[in-house]
């Protein structure tokens, strides 16, 4: 992908990371594959954290919710 270091996230750029995050891959190999700086990544996943379109959970916390929903 073309070096976007300091421009603006785009739609596809957030959704990759989204998707690279639900995959495990690791904040370096997605900064990489955006062309962003590791930091840029991590502020990103805040900023995606704090606007309610990304959820963390821990894998025990994930489980429990599948199995509630599938009930």
């Amino acid at each position: 992908m073309l070096n976007s270091m300091g421009a603006p996230w785009t739609v596809v750029e957030e959704e990759h990371l989204i998707e690279s995050l639900e995959l495990n891959c690791d904040i370096v190999s997605i900064a990489n594959a955006l062309g962003r700086s590791p930091p840029a990544v991590g502020l990103k996943i805040i900023h995606l954290y704090q606007k309610g379109r990304l959820v963390v959970m821990s894998e025990p916390t994930y489980e429990a919710w599948v199995h509630r929903r599938s009930q």
